[in-house]
C-alpha cells in the first residue's frame, strides 16, 4: 500500500511521528483505522536495540535478521492499526515508540528501523463501523497486493 492508496480511501493526517505533541490533539476520538508509513525508499538500516519501551517486562528487540526478513519492498505502509479512539491509540503509539511503558506492544518493529522518527501517521476515521473491520480489510488488501501482511504487523489481522 502506497501513500496514494491511501489519500484515496479518505486517509488523512500524515504527520511526522517526533512531532506528535504538536498534533496528537488534532488526532479524531472516532473509531477508525491508523498507519504508520515511510517515506525513504530502499531497505533500511534496522537497529540492534530496539528504542520503544518495555511492557510487562518484556523487552521489544529482536534479532536483525527477524526483520530483514519481515521487509517488504516497495511499501510505504509499514503497520496497521485499528482502534475504538483513535487519538489515544495513536498516543500510545507515539508513547512506546519514545521508551515509555505502555500497552502498544503491536507495531513493536517499527522502532528498531533507522529514521523511524521521520515516519509518518495517517488515519481514517469511520464513525459507525467497526474498527477491526476495516483494519482487517486493510490488512488483507494489502496482503493481495504484496504477498504478506505489512512489516510491522507481526500477525494477520486481529479477530473480535
Amino acid at each position: 500500500m502506497r501513500r496514494p492508496d491511501l489519500i484515496a480511501k479518505g486517509f488523512c493526517g500524515f504527520l511526522a511521528i517526533d512531532q506528535w505533541d504538536t498534533w496528537i490533539d488534532q488526532t479524531p476520538r472516532d473509531p477508525g483505522a491508523y498507519v504508520v508509513l515511510r517515506v525513504e525508499s530502499g531497505v533500511p538500516k534496522f537497529l540492534a536495540l530496539n528504542k520503544a519501551g518495555q511492557f510487562k517486562g518484556r523487552k521489544p528487540t529482536v534479532p536483525v535478521a527477524r526483520l530483514k526478513k519481515r521487509w517488504v519492498p516497495d511499501a510505504d505502509v509499514l503497520y496497521i492499526g485499528s482502534a475504538t479512539k483513535l487519538q489515544g491509540r495513536v498516543r500510545k503509539l507515539c508513547r512506546f515508540m519514545e521508551g515509555k511503558p505502555v500497552d502498544h506492544w503491536g507495531g513493536r518493529f517499527l522502532w528498531q528501523v533507522a529514521g523511524f522518527e521521520r515516519f509518518l501517521v495517517a488515519w481514517l476515521p469511520e464513525p459507525g463501523r467497526d474498527p477491526l473491520a476495516v483494519e482487517r480489510e486493510l490488512m488483507c488488501e494489502f496482503r493481495d497486493r504484496f504477498g504478506s501482511w505489512p512489516f510491522a504487523n507481526i500477525r494477520g489481522p486481529r479477530q473480535k
